[in-house]
């Protein structure tokens, strides 16, 4: 597996982690309100900005645009799905985020629940179809420019030490919330 690709699927591994997380949080009746409120606003900065901004902006503005070119009408048709789902994802983002502003746990739940159920599907979808598609067809010089647009988009959106603070955003919802 390319360097590229296999970034994405780290980053795929940390989000659903993540998505694992809500589920848990949302099976615990032990977590006070102001704590859920607390979650869910952290929960869509985390995916505004490490979901969306760096991972689907990787994909979107390097990864397909390598991909279209190569692929067939599925692989088009795939793209278009995939580009699709992460305009959903955005909308469920700016519901969690909205809801929890005003203190509707019930509908930041809810957008939450949709969100991973969304992103669980999309996930298998690129991890077992269009991963190994890509695997298949780009050329080892491809994959390095790939990766090095990735790098860039990685500094853009998290900055020097930007995984590193995801991880502990991770860790500490483990820690706070679910310990």
């Amino acid at each position: 597996m390319g360097k590229a690709i296999h970034d994405l699927v780290q980053e795929h591994e940390k989000i659903i982690r993540v998505l694992e997380i809500i589920k848990k949080v949302q099976e615990n009746d032990k977590i006070s309100e102001e704590a859920l409120l607390k979650f869910y606003l952290e929960l869509a900065d985390f995916i505004e900005i490490y979901a969306d901004k760096c991972h689907h902006g990787k994909e979107e503005h390097n990864l397909y645009h390598t991909l279209a070119p190569l692929s067939g009408e599925t692989g088009k048709e795939m793209i278009i799905k995939l580009l699709d789902e992460h305009v959903q994802a955005r909308n469920l983002t700016k519901l969690i985020r909205s809801a929890a502003l005003v203190g509707n746990i019930s509908e930041a739940t809810s957008a939450a629940a949709k969100y991973r159920n969304l992103l669980i599907d999309h996930i298998t979808r690129e991890n077992e179809e269009m991963f190994p598609t890509i695997e298949k067809r780009i050329t080892l010089e491809q994959e390095e420019v790939i990766h090095g647009h990735f790098l860039a988009v990685e500094k853009r959106t998290l900055g020097e030490g930007g995984v590193a603070r995801i991880d502990g955003i991770i860790k500490g919802w483990e820690t706070d919330l679910l310990s």
